[in-house]
């Protein structure tokens, strides 16, 4: 959403109140617009984690056969990431990985 809104001319910083209130509206929405598009956050969580539980997750599906069609994207986005160095990073990490600069909304 973030890279959409700001290849589209949007100031992505604006989503979460743009969204409030509305279907879209999320506490992750709230929480991680601000840490994708503004710098000097601490990290809340890390990839790595997020990681471990999405492959244990997978892991279980393929055992139960569960189809969890998005799972294996994620699980590729995130060995992206850490094969970036940000195995540390929130999921904030994530506008890094596609590419979009954190700093000078549009």
């Amino acid at each position: 959403a973030v890279s959409l809104a700001r290849r589209s001319g949007i100031e992505a910083a604006k989503l979460p109140e743009a969204l409030a209130g509305g279907w879209a509206d999320s506490t992750l929405l709230r929480t991680f617009v601000p840490r994708m598009t503004q710098d000097g956050f601490e990290s809340i969580g890390a990839l790595k984690t997020f990681q471990k539980d999405v492959d244990t997750i997978a892991a279980a599906a393929a055992q139960t056969g569960t189809p969890m069609p998005v799972s294996g994207t994620v699980q590729q986005l995130l060995r992206l990431a850490a094969a970036m160095g940000l195995e540390q990073a929130d999921f904030s990490g994530f506008i890094d990985v596609l590419q979009t600069p954190r700093s000078g909304e549009a």
